[in-house]
């Protein structure tokens, strides 16, 4: 009898969409852990009943869906799947299988014992859809155990689901996301949340609940809600010609908080206020902001811990959401916001081992042998004394990417943005024992550097996809180091297949934070400028040129000392004689001015009288 209830439960959880499972197999590309799986052509949709085809492209980041039943009549994009269909995306044509319905209605049930006794041990292996269905357990065989669960499907629903304490589901639909979630939580239940393509007005909404409201279920039961998603030509705030500011962490550190936590609602919106009114006056049209410098977060977020930098310690909430507020903020001044990543620095020593095990990261680093795959940290390296992820893993570059996915759907952002923190630096101990192990099994005879440089464009690619399928209009892009040899060398950041080709970046904004007379002749601001942008090659690519406006405060070299108008003439240079308008961003907003009170710094006075007019005037030719 335990057997069978077993049984009974991990179908009742399967066809109610109260479990997910499975990976990848082959074909589409649904995330592990979606209920969806992909074989030789059929499409095993374990999510359950009730499951629309537009929520299946979703979840695929298919850009086309069309749905037809199995003598190919045309059915709607958002009908429900059932077993015997035939659904196609961007890759190609699957046969849908629903594990319990026999009978190609979609739904499971007990009329489905008609279909089923005839197949009963008739056959060892599953070769048609019907058949497939009929496997709900997924042992490979159809017995008696399969004709049971879907005889009593209705009954032990049921009983299983109301076996504890008993709960009312609420009736969700048309909620925002974050409300429905908080209304099941609030009810004792686990929400899961999937996104199905819709349109605009049903953005971020609850467009269907799979448990019917009012049914009765045991505390914590999964219910799971489809969410809007829109994907169409809703545009972001985005310039031709980007006028740009980098915000770090260290900027706003003083501005996120107060006597070592968050600072109050109230003030943090005034010292936004004053910075970007101060940004938009100064002729700046785009902010970029540091949202992830440690792998933590400045927003809340279900993949990475708060981030101190922001709370006050890694082990503090948030008690409201300053990305959203910045956001909003920075819109009402017309500057656009670029989400700033890094994308595989981690943080110290000290701070990691606070990171709770209910992020992915704190869950690696308590392992001792998922840290040793995943994490590197060498403690021998003076001043380098941080934790690195290791992006020769796929569950690394999926972190990674979901983080960029959960910014995408939950913010207006209107791009999102990764520096040079890629491999860290070759001093002693780190080059070659950074990733050994995972070179020594997956090098397949390529030399380090080409190792390493695949693993990154993986992750630039995916990052760059996943962006794309969630809003055609919200750019990516990735500001390297200026440095051409050691962009190639020991960052292993392939900028050369980035600049030439489409499907990487839509921008790259190049460090080139020097003067025009430094020794080093590769790094002279002129020649730099155009060693970028001869390797631009396709018309996607945008060239942004980073800008050393921190140069002026701290100035290491007597160019700067002696001229008070370099970034003035660089601004001219770029404004009239680079072959490129696209732009600049400056590093950093503190060079600029106080952030503690939106007024211009004082001891950099004489360089900004000279640049800001060519700054204001300066536009696309």
């Amino acid at each position: 009898m335990k057997k069978y209830l077993l049984l009974f439960l991990s179908f009742v959880l399967c066809v109610s969409c109260l479990a997910v499972g499975g990976g990848v197999v082959s074909g589409a590309d649904f995330p592990a852990g979606s209920g969806v799986t992909v074989s030789k052509g059929v499409l095993t949709c374990d999510i359950g009943q009730k499951t629309t085809a537009n929520e299946l492209a979703c979840l695929a980041e298919s850009e086309s869906v069309s749905l037809t039943n199995s003598k190919g009549k045309p059915l709607a994009a958002d009908s429900f799947v059932a077993t015997g269909n035939k659904i196609t995306f961007d890759d190609g044509v699957y046969t849908v299988v629903v594990p319990g319905d026999l009978n190609c209605d979609g739904a499971v049930g007990g009329n489905e014992c008609k279909v089923l006794l005839p197949l009963l041990n008739s056959q060892e292996e599953l070769n048609d859809e019907i058949t497939a269905a009929a496997d709900v357990n997924g042992d490979g065989v159809v017995n008696t155990s399969d004709y049971l669960l879907i005889k009593h499907y209705d009954t032990v629903q049921y009983n299983l689901l109301t076996a504890s304490t008993k709960v009312e589901v609420p009736y969700v639909e048309g909620s925002e996301v974050a409300d429905a979630v908080q209304s099941l939580k609030r009810n004792g239940l686990s929400p899961k949340v999937t996104y199905a393509y819709c349109d605009s007005e049903d953005d971020g909404k609850v467009i269907f609940q799979k448990v019917e409201a009012g049914t009765e279920v045991g505390i914590g039961t999964v219910v799971g809600v489809v969410v809007g998603k829109y994907a169409g030509a809703d545009s972001r705030l985005n310039y031709d010609t980007v006028k740009g500011i980098w915000l770090s962490q260290f900027d706003m550190n003083s501005i996120y908080t107060s006597g070592g936590r968050q600072r109050n609602e109230s003030s943090y919106r005034q010292k936004v206020e004053a910075i970007c009114k101060k940004l938009s006056e100064s002729g700046y049209n785009t902010t970029v902001l540091q949202i992830r410098p440690y792998a933590d977060s400045f927003y809340p977020s279900e993949i990475y811990v708060p981030s101190e930098y922001v709370t006050g310690s890694y082990t503090s909430g948030f008690s409201y959401d300053p990305f959203e507020i910045f956001i909003e903020i920075a819109h009402s001044y017309r500057l656009s916001v670029h989400a700033w990543i890094n994308p595989m620095r981690c943080m110290t020593a000290s701070d990691i081992s606070s990171v709770s095990s209910k992020y992915l990261l704190g869950k690696w680093y308590q392992d001792s042998t998922l840290r040793e795959k995943y994490l590197y940290y060498n403690k021998n390296v003076t001043g380098t004394n941080f934790y690195y992820l290791n992006p020769a893993y796929k569950e690394v570059r999926d972190m990674i990417i979901d983080g960029v996915e959960e910014i995408c759907l939950n913010y207006k952002v209107d791009a999102v943005h990764m520096d040079d923190y890629f491999y860290p630096s070759e001093s002693d101990g780190y080059y070659g024992d950074f990733d050994r192990a995972a070179y020594q099994q997956y090098g397949n005879g390529r030399t380090l550097s080409r190792f390493r440089m695949d693993n990154v464009n993986e992750l630039v690619r995916g990052i760059y996809s996943k962006v794309k399928s969630i809003n055609k209009n919200i750019l990516f892009g990735i500001s390297p180091a200026g440095t051409l040899s050691n962009c190639r060398g020991y960052l292993s950041a392939d900028v050369d297949t980035w600049c030439a080709n489409e499907g990487y970046v839509d921008y790259i904004a190049p460090q080139v934070y020097w003067g025009f007379d430094v020794n080093y002749a590769p790094s002279r601001f002129i020649t730099c400028c155009n060693d970028w942008a001869k390797l631009v090659k396709v018309d996607s690519v945008k060239l942004i040129i980073g800008m050393g406006l921190y140069r002026t405060v701290e100035p290491p070299t007597d160019e700067w000392i002696k001229n008070k108008d370099v970034i003035k003439r660089q601004l001219e240079y770029l404004q009239n004689s680079f072959s490129y308008d696209s732009g600049f961003i400056m590093y950093t907003c503190s060079s600029l001015i106080d952030m503690s009170t939106g007024e211009y710094l004082s001891v950099n006075a004489e360089e900004r009288a000279n640049f800001l007019p060519v700054l204001k005037k300066f536009t696309a030719r």
